[in-house]
Order: structure tokens, then sequence, then C-alpha cells
């Protein structure tokens, strides 16, 4: 037998003993020589072999995250919190960078909000879906009809009203006002009219709003105990929905709230 025999194959035959009718099965060495099978083209295919399996194997588990806008989007235009894992669910940014609009949780909260946050702080201006919270995996849209936030089987879990012309673009400003607006600019929804628990200095309270205190700051945004409320007459602090005795602060139709003094810009 050669020695530059390349390839060994175990093969197996039965054999019959002359003193038994049994059958033993024994591995017998065939050898093969494959002249056109270097060691260098068999390690190549089992290189090739072994990437394909990884890749089989951990591509799936992958994921690329989409890029942070700044300023503005247009329809159609869908984000989750895994979708922008890599930004912590940031998908929009204003001009300079001073809010972000996300879909993010506040470790150890499980409960997703998209929110208005203001970067350097991580503050929460608006939490949208506060008392209906997602997961990472739960989507808001945008669309020409306006903003929806839906679970993993569709079904909605907040959004803006009907309007009465096309959304074309959704805008976050500097000042922390997330817009809706239409072809000729005009503002359809902001979320300055529908503060959450915290307002930025300019913001105001319209009558009729109010800032509700939520359960936990940050991870529960849920509506909690205390709400400050605008009236045509006056502010008021009370227990939220307890009955007791309201507080009067001042008069006025509005009230410019500083309730966070940010750096813009």
């Amino acid at each position: 037998m050669e020695s530059k025999t390349k390839n060994t194959h175990l093969f197996y035959h039965h054999t019959q003993s002359s003193s038994s009718s049994s059958f033993c099965l024994k591995p017998t060495p065939i050898f093969f020589f494959y002249p056109f099978c270097s060691a260098t083209a068999c390690m190549g295919c089992f290189s090739f072999s072994f990437f394909f399996f990884i890749c089989c194997v951990f591509l799936p588990s992958l994921t690329f995250s989409a890029s942070i806008s700044t300023h503005s989007i247009s329809p159609d235009f869908t984000a989750s919190h895994f979708q922008f894992n890599d930004t912590r669910g940031a998908f929009l940014r204003s001009q300079n960078g001073t809010f972000k609009a996300t879909i993010d949780a506040k470790p150890p909260s499980s409960k997703y909000y998209f929110s208005v946050v203001h970067r350097d702080t991580d503050i929460i201006i608006l939490s949208a879906n506060r008392d209906t919270p997602m997961s990472s995996s739960d989507k808001l849209s945008l669309t020409v009809s306006g903003l929806t936030v839906t679970n993993q089987a569709g079904q909605p879990l907040w959004s803006t009203p009907q309007f009465n012309s096309d959304i074309s673009a959704m805008q976050l400003s500097e000042t922390g006002n997330l817009v809706l607006v239409d072809a000729g600019n005009n503002t359809l929804w902001e979320s300055f009219a529908h503060p959450t628990d915290t307002i930025v200095m300019g913001q105001r309270i319209p009558i009729g709003k109010s800032l509700q205190s939520a359960v936990t700051v940050n991870e529960d945004m849920s509506v909690g105990d205390y709400r400050l409320e605008a009236t045509d007459r006056d502010v008021n602090s009370e227990p939220y929905d307890r009955g007791w005795r309201r507080q009067s602060h001042g008069p006025g139709p509005h009230v410019h709230a500083h309730a966070r003094s940010f750096s813009y810009g």
C-alpha cells in the first residue's frame, strides 16, 4: 500500500465462521487515493463548511439596527425598540439633539413607552401611551392618517385623533415639541397640548388639561395619585380622582409652568 494514500474509509462487512452460523460486523479499512483532492483544497472545503454552519446557527439571531433621523420623519414609517436597539429605541432627534423621540423602558421595568426625552437628563417630558405600555416588539406607525401604537397582534394601544388633512411629516423641535404637520406646514397635532407629568420652559398647560403624576418616575408612567389642572380661573392641585380639597394657585386663563429648566442648543 502506498504511503501517499490521502483518504481512509471504514467499511463494514460480515464474515461467517466455520464453527458458527452467526454473522459479525467488522470494520475493514479500505484505502482510496484521490489525486484531485489536495490537503489545501480539503482544508478550504472544511473552512467553507464551518463558516456556512456558523452562519446558519447565529445569523438569524443577529439584529441590524436602523439609523436615527434628525428633526423630521415622513410617512410611511414604523419603529419599535427592537428595530432601534442600538440607539436605545431612539428614532428621531431634534436639530441639535437636545431632545429625542424614543420607544424605551427604564430598567428594571419591561414597560415600553413612546416618549419624548431630554437627552442630557434622560427626563421624559411626554409619554403618549402611558396607560397602555408596549413590549419591545410592539410598533409605532406614522401614516398620512396619524400616529398609531399597536401590539404584535395588530391591536391599537394608542393613537392620535382623525384629521381633516393628510400628514406630511412628524417633526421634533429643539423645545421638545413633537408636531404633526400637513403639506402646508400647518400643525395638526402637537405633544405640548397633551402634557404628561412634566412641562418645559415656554410650554403652557391648556385650559382643561392637566399634569398628572406617574406611578413611578420613568419606570411606570401610568397615571398616579396627583394632578395639576388649569382652568379659566386658576390652577388647581389635588390628589387625582380622590375628591380631596383643591388648592388654588392664582388666577389667569393660562399658566406658564417652568417645571424643568433645560438648556437648548
